[in-house]
């Protein structure tokens, strides 16, 4: 179950299987560790202060050399002005929509955190995955909690079989073999 940032849960106590919740576009929760929630806020407060405190004193200094169209040294801390206001609009919008999950503490259902080995039906394959929070770096066999296969998986139990619903269409059936704690993801 995913909570508010300042009600941490664990996704392992309910024993209750998760169903899919209808969300509006743009507005679905995404689920992230303590951790990387806190390194988000950490993130938005450092560029809050460079955008109120470092670009003003920086533009105070170039204005110093003019302030008109042949001042490349003004002209590039607008530019940077710029990149900053946008990864703060981005960021804000993150961490609004950031919803705060216990990792994963057993091996009784799928959270972030753990390791999923699932049997493909349609293709009679076996995969393995790591669930990760929502901003965690990717690597190959890492798949996000928000992604149809990531959010197909969490809360599941090992037997249980999820249709995930792919882009274009297609869907997949994947039943869950295997769940391992995974402390690092």
């Amino acid at each position: 179950m995913l909570q508010h940032p300042e009600q941490v849960h664990s996704a392992i106590g309910d024993n209750q299987r998760r169903e899919p919740m209808p969300v509006m576009p743009g507005s679905d929760p995404l689920p992230v560790t303590a951790a990387a929630y806190e390194a988000l806020v950490a993130e938005l407060e450092k560029l809050r202060d460079e955008k109120h405190r470092e670009i003003p004193e920086r533009l105070r200094v170039a204005r110093q050399y003019g302030d008109g169209s042949n001042n490349d040294e003004y002209l590039a801390i607008l530019d940077d002005d710029a990149v900053v206001a946008a990864r703060l609009a981005r960021l804000e919008a993150i961490v609004s929509r950031a919803t705060v999950v216990g990792p994963a503490s057993s091996n009784e259902t799928v959270a972030i955190g753990s390791s999923v080995t699932v049997y493909d039906l349609g293709s009679g394959d076996t995969c393995d995955y790591s669930i990760a929070g929502a901003h965690a770096t990717f690597e190959a066999g890492v798949v996000s909690a928000v992604s149809p296969v990531g959010a197909a998986l969490l809360g599941r139990a090992r037997g249980d079989v999820v249709r995930v619903q792919l882009p274009r269409g297609r869907t997949r059936e994947l039943e869950v073999l295997a769940i391992r704690y995974s402390p690092t993801r």
